[in-house]
């Protein structure tokens, strides 16, 4: 209960009774397991949040600082970007929206990228699925190709399907018309569904 969070935006309980919380202002994702312990699930801290690093850091968090890891290692030491939207899946991993794309964190503790370009804020220059768009990551654009090259706004909600698609509703803002649905299937394409 004397957790410092800042700008929280989702929170989604798994079966385990654990819960999870996009603890947006901190760019992480942070889990209280059943016994009430908070600690960080997934993100790591910039050199721009060395400041903000929350006060109450469980036992063995020094508030990892990212590392050059790229996407498919630890989750924990993985550069997110205001994740805003949670949800399950039914394996058991977490899907996260972001900024502009969406990852998934899962049960090993890896984190993946699932949607999105892979903009120079998101990862260090020199990942496998890093693009140089500059500030021009946000918009529309991809339907029908891969979703991780796919341009994506703001993804305020994510689901699972049964189906094992993906969903992901993301907003205009005022630059980028691109309020609607879009859907990635189990081959990683993504078509937009309704908008």
């Amino acid at each position: 209960r004397s957790a410092y969070l800042q700008d929280p935006r989702a929170v989604v309980a798994a079966p385990d009774g654990s819960v999870y919380i996009a603890d947006t202002g901190h760019d992480v994702v942070r889990r209280v397991n059943p016994a009430g312990i908070i600690d960080r699930a997934a993100g790591c801290y910039t050199m721009r949040d060395q400041c903000m690093v929350p006060r109450d850091l469980s036992p063995g968090d020094p508030g990892t600082l990212c590392t050059k890891t790229y996407w498919g290692g630890s989750a924990r030491q993985t550069r997110m970007r205001r994740p805003i939207s949670l949800a399950l899946a039914t394996d058991g991993s977490l899907l996260v929206g972001e900024d502009a794309q969406v990852t998934r964190l899962d049960p090993d503790g890896t984190l993946q990228h699932v949607a999105g370009r892979a903009c120079k804020w998101a990862q260090d220059p020199g990942g496998p699925d890093y693009e140089a768009c500059g500030n021009d990551c946000l918009g529309f654009a991809g339907d029908g190709g891969p979703a991780r090259k796919a341009r994506l706004s703001v993804p305020v909600s994510v689901a699972a399907g049964n189906d094992g698609n993906l969903y992901i509703a993301h907003y205009s803002n005022a630059n980028h018309v691109s309020d609607r649905v879009r859907r990635v299937d189990g081959q990683g394409r993504i078509e937009t569904v309704v908008g």
